[in-house]
């Protein structure tokens, strides 16, 4: 629950690699396995729920700007590397300052790889201009694929370069502090270079008489996607986090389930969720039995903006559901789906969506997934479950309306 912050003590929370989130105060936090993440909004403060990611690998070696050492990747031309140099946004002194020499050329430092060629893939970084010989300006400049230049002090992005490959928003977020969060997605060039310049401007070029001023630079990431996911650290080497899974099982899930009628009611924050951020059905809850045959949830449609679908399937065959239902410019939309045989309904926000009293069994099912259906290490929810409630029988419709409201 958003409200409390905590787990029921029935569900089993396991996710393998280091991870994080943002807490009340805006900061972030780097927690190990198996650790809930309870995120907040960087403006209000308010928990968005409990984040529910896929499995990303950030393929920075060393995610804070490093001096050029061995397996790091970072490579500098013309700047200097002050590490240590001021507070990141995880509230340790980590945060590297990127200056420019007193050449007068392009000043860069740049990580380089190799990646597969045609692949999507989404860069972020945390960069800030200090309080004192500070740069303002930074381009951002991607092997063969374009280039952005993001403004420090307006938190404004300007085109620079061929742009063609870029796609997607790019995006700059405060996120407190004088910080921002960049983010560029691009299909990575047909040599498959990898290779990221951050490059301190003038405002006017990125060639010129350095002055050893700088701007701070801190949690690099480069994942394969269409979207970027929260920020996972490296210290040497690319590193993995695997998906988040929230599920109750076992005995657990048979004390509580009532296999004869049920109603679940959800609320969720959708901000994060992307115009058809990939291909797949992203699971908000599902109940099932391991596999497709039987099965009870509500999902994401991946076609259509701000909807999502229900439905049951029962021996291998969709009985009740499959249908868009939109919750419009709503961010953090209410559903509930009450069931029992040859009886069900589905509501959001208030609305009757769907109903029907004929020809729905209830499918035999063995467990619950929040954010996923345990099934497809492609349909998680990348977003945040805000409330999640349980009732063992089929409520009313009107009672539905209610809770949904």
């Amino acid at each position: 629950c958003a409200a409390e912050k905590k787990l029921d003590p029935r569900i089993t929370y396991s996710r393998t690699g280091p991870a994080s989130f943002v807490n009340e105060f805006g900061k972030v936090v780097l927690v190990g396995d198996n650790a809930p993440r309870f995120d907040h909004d960087l403006t209000t403060r308010e928990c968005k729920g409990l984040l529910i990611e896929e499995a990303r690998t950030n393929t920075i070696a060393s995610s804070s700007a490093q001096p050029q050492s061995a397996g790091t990747g970072w490579v500098q031309n013309g700047a200097v590397i002050t590490t240590n140099a001021a507070t990141a946004p995880d509230g340790t002194n980590t945060a590297s300052l990127v200056s420019d020499n007193s050449a007068n050329q392009i000043h860069y430092n740049y990580f380089s790889q190799s990646l597969t060629a045609g692949t999507n893939h989404t860069l972020t970084a945390y960069l800030k201009e200090p309080d004192t010989n500070s740069i303002r300006y930074v381009r951002v400049t991607l092997h063969n694929c374009g280039a952005k230049v993001f403004d420090l002090q307006n938190g404004t992005i300007h085109n620079a370069g061929n742009n063609a490959r870029v796609v997607g928003d790019t995006t700059i977020t405060p996120v407190g502090n004088g910080w921002f969060r960049i983010k560029i997605t691009y299909t990575v060039e047909p040599g498959g270079s990898g290779n990221a310049y951050f490059i301190p401007s003038n405002g006017t070029t990125t060639q010129y008489a350095g002055t050893g001023k700088g701007f701070l630079i801190w949690g690099v990431q480069l994942e394969a996607g269409d979207f970027e996911t929260s920020f996972i650290p490296t210290n040497g080497s690319a590193v993995t986090r695997e998906a988040d899974l929230v599920k109750v099982d076992g005995e657990e899930f048979t004390e509580f389930y009532n296999p004869v009628e049920s109603t679940v009611v959800c609320e969720f924050d959708s901000s994060n969720w992307l115009t058809n951020n990939n291909n797949a059905y992203e699971r908000i809850w599902s109940i099932n039995n391991g596999s497709e045959s039987d099965v009870i949830e509500m999902f994401k449609e991946n076609t259509v903006n701000n909807a999502i679908r229900y439905r049951v399937r029962d021996g291998n065959a969709n009985v009740l559901g499959a249908a868009n239902i939109s919750y419009g410019t709503n961010t953090t939309p209410k559903m509930a789906f009450s069931l029992k045989l040859n009886d069900g309904a589905a509501a959001v926000d208030g609305t009757i969506s769907g109903t029907t009293d004929t020809n729905v069994p209830m499918p035999t099912v063995d467990r619950l997934i929040l954010g996923n259906d345990d099934i497809s290490s492609q349909n998680s929810l990348n977003g945040h479950i805000r409330r999640f409630i349980y009732y063992p029988v089929k409520l009313p419709d009107s009672q539905v309306v209610t809770l949904t409201s």
